[in-house]
């Protein structure tokens, strides 16, 4: 839907600082890998008919990995990357701000990418605070009657596509190139109950990454100790099968 809408949060404090902006483009291959989403109010909009692959709205909007990984990093302790990819919705003063459990900040502020005074570039990117153990990570959809809704953790979600890529990027945690699975979300700014959704879910797009408490980019969700168990038990069941077959042999 190309309405003005802001992107903030339900603070958990008073007041929320701003973050201050890098850019990873110059330390990874983002450019080439994520540059068909380098969208601005004034630009072309992905066109599904074109390359469905690219487009938000052709994507599966069956998130469960992203769900994963957002339990990992709270349960286990850790960071998120969120990444500014592109946007499409006319955004001219608004800010996407992280909640975290005992803290937030405002990560994106005047979220303009086009015009004659852009506020934010293709590939800023801010790293959230540290997340505990037992923490929690979301992002708040604020719209402009002043309505909030949660983009990954409340029942009133705003809709969102996701679709994994790998960038290779420079890390601060040993100084080397890593390969980083990276998250885009692909965002509608209005809930299913709005008849003026359109569902093309790139009004905003942006890259999440998932960094252990070292830094180090989490890869696949670890099972849960039930999951070892029934993979041991299925392991077991094989290898009494193996045996029986050569025994009548």
């Amino acid at each position: 839907m190309k309405k003005l809408i802001a992107i903030t949060a339900l603070l958990a404090l008073a007041g929320s600082a701003q973050a201050a902006y890098s850019n990873l483009a110059a330390t990874s291959n983002i450019s080439s890998v994520l540059s068909d989403f380098k969208l601005a109010s004034d630009g072309t909009v992905l066109d599904p008919n074109l390359n469905p692959s690219l487009n938000p709205g052709s994507w599966t909007t069956n998130a469960t990995a992203l769900k994963s990984m957002l339990s990992l990093v709270t349960t286990e302790a850790g960071s998120v990357k969120t990444i500014f990819l592109g946007e499409t919705a006319g955004y001219t003063t608004n800010n996407l701000v992280e909640v975290l459990t005992a803290s937030s900040q405002t990560i994106f502020s005047n979220i303009q990418a086009a015009g004659l005074n852009p506020q934010i570039k293709f590939a800023d990117y801010v790293d959230s605070p540290a997340i505990a153990v037992g923490g929690s990570f979301d992002l708040l959809l604020k719209t402009q009657d002043g309505n909030s809704f949660s983009v990954f953790n409340s029942t009133s979600n705003i809709a969102y596509s996701v679709k994994t890529y790998t960038v290779n990027e420079k890390l601060a945690v040993d100084g080397l190139y890593h390969d980083v699975t990276t998250y885009v979300v692909g965002i509608e700014d209005l809930t299913s109950a709005s008849k003026f959704a359109d569902w093309d879910y790139n009004d905003l797009v942006l890259g999440l990454q998932f960094f252990d408490s070292n830094g180090t980019p989490f890869t696949t969700p670890v099972p849960e100790p039930s999951t070892y168990g029934l993979i041991g038990a299925a392991a077991l069941l094989g290898l009494v099968a193996i045996r029986r077959f050569k025994s009548k042999k």
